[in-house]
């Protein structure tokens, strides 16, 4: 019995796809037929936003259900929203809180909750929430809206935002 050696399977370096199969493949360049469709590209949004952000915190006090205005977007802006988060220090004797990062437009017509609330937190615990990926107009307005609200006002709670912000 005789063995063969085993070797490594034999590469195809040119790859099979669209420009071999139209037979105009040439060497890694974009075809000048297909030139004006087919482009290289690299998303740049992701890396803009990155490389661009601001961070801002603020605290206020939580009294009531429904929206709490934070942050105001200034006109002749719009700020793509890369994190949003809201916390509370340890709630107190009585106290229950249950809201979620959401923004109203300028006009003060609708309100969007951008996440779906988490559970409620009560006494001796830390309320937290956080959102992502959204963009806010000129004059929209962010902060918690509060969904339910035991023993308030909550003291202080602290929301901070990280956002990119584009100039209109």
């Amino acid at each position: 019995m005789s063995l063969t050696p085993l070797s490594p399977p034999r590469l195809n370096k040119i790859p099979n796809g669209l420009l071999g199969f139209l037979g105009i493949k040439n060497g890694g360049h974009n075809p000048e037929e297909l030139a004006p469709q087919l482009s290289a590209g690299f998303e740049l949004f992701h890396w803009y936003t990155q490389t661009n952000r601001e961070f801002f915190r603020t605290a206020i006090n939580l009294t009531a259900l429904g929206q709490t205005t934070f942050f105001t977007v200034p006109a002749g802006e719009w700020w793509y929203v890369l994190h949003a988060s809201l916390v509370t220090s340890v709630l107190g004797a009585g106290q229950t809180l249950q809201a979620a990062i959401g923004f109203t437009d300028a006009p003060g017509l609708r309100t969007i909750i951008v996440q779906n609330p988490p559970p409620s937190r009560t006494v001796g615990q830390v309320f937290t929430c956080n959102a992502s990926g959204f963009w806010v107009g000129p004059g929209d307005t962010i902060g918690p809206y509060v969904t339910e609200l035991a023993a308030g006002p909550i003291v202080s709670p602290v929301l901070t935002l990280s956002v990119a912000r584009a100039l209109v």
